[in-house]
C-alpha cells in the first residue's frame, strides 16, 4: 500500500493504511484546512460506491506509492491527493490499490 505524509511544524506525520489515532488536513472550498480522522486508503472504484462520500483534497507534503524502496515524492504546492470524506473521517483514494490519486486544485 502507499503512504502519505503531512507536516506538523517540524514533524513529519506518516500515514499508512493501518495508522490509527491520527488526522489529516482536508482542504475546504474556501481554502481553509480542517483536520479529519484518518481512515486509511480506499480504491477509487470502492469510493464511488459509498453513498455518503464527498470528494475532497488532502493537504499533504509528500507521498510514496506501493514500492517502499522508492523514496518519498514531494508534492508541488498546487497538487493534492484525492480524498474521500465520510462521516467517520477521510480516506486517501488510490488507483488499483497501489498508487495514490493526485489532483490539482481548480480555481
Amino acid at each position: 500500500m502507499p503512504s502519505i505524509c503531512w507536516r506538523l511544524n517540524y514533524r513529519n506525520v506518516e500515514l499508512h493504511s493501518d495508522t490509527k489515532s491520527e488526522s489529516v488536513g482536508v482542504m475546504l472550498r474556501d481554502g481553509e484546512i480542517r483536520h479529519r480522522h484518518w481512515l486509511g486508503f480506499i480504491d477509487e472504484a470502492d469510493a464511488r460506491l459509498l453513498p455518503e462520500a464527498c470528494p475532497v483534497l488532502l493537504s499533504i507534503a509528500r507521498y510514496r506509492n506501493e514500492d517502499a524502496a522508492v523514496s518519498w515524492v514531494d508534492l508541488p504546492s498546487d497538487h493534492y491527493v484525492q480524498g474521500c470524506l465520510i462521516d467517520a473521517g477521510v480516506y486517501a483514494v488510490t488507483r488499483g490499490k497501489v498508487q495514490v490519486k493526485l489532483v490539482t486544485k481548480v480555481k
